[in-house]
């Protein structure tokens, strides 16, 4: 199916008997890459398991142990009797940001409402502790 983003890529169904690498771990490369490349997005159905092991002609233990996988992993939501969803990115801390600038362009970017907002603002006394970390007098006034 083609988008308005152009034709999504197609899934890479061949795994290598050779390779000392576990069927399952070819199988959660392969679709994890098919993801990355925009080839199923979020809440997009993915083919069933008997789909998949025929496509990919593995049994359905190794289909069952990659999918398993990536669901415990976030990357898919399995819900029973309806089948396997890509589930929604999750927000990550890796990489966050740097600056207040670039949270709110992070989060912008991906779709979130940035919005700020002061809670609570009063001046106190420092306890001795943050005195020291702040480099002030005992007790100085802080906001």
């Amino acid at each position: 199916m083609a988008s308005s983003r152009g034709p999504r890529p197609r899934l890479r169904t061949k795994i290598d008997r050779n390779s000392p690498l576990p069927f399952y771990v070819q199988l959660k490369s392969a679709l994890e890459q098919h993801i990355e490349r925009g080839g199923w997005r979020p809440g997009d159905r993915i083919p069933g398991e008997e789909e998949l092991c025929r496509m990919f002609e593995v049994s359905r233990t190794v289909v069952r142990q990659a999918l398993n996988e990536m669901a415990y992993a976030g990357l898919l939501a399995r819900q029973k009797g309806r089948g396997t969803f890509v589930a929604q990115p999750k927000l990550s801390s890796r990489g966050l940001v740097q600056s207040l600038d670039g949270f709110y362009k992070d989060m912008a970017d991906r779709g979130m409402r940035v919005v700020n907002q002061v809670l609570e603002q009063a001046m106190l006394p420092a306890e001795p502790r943050l005195a020291r970390y702040l480099q002030l007098e005992a007790l100085a006034p802080v906001i």
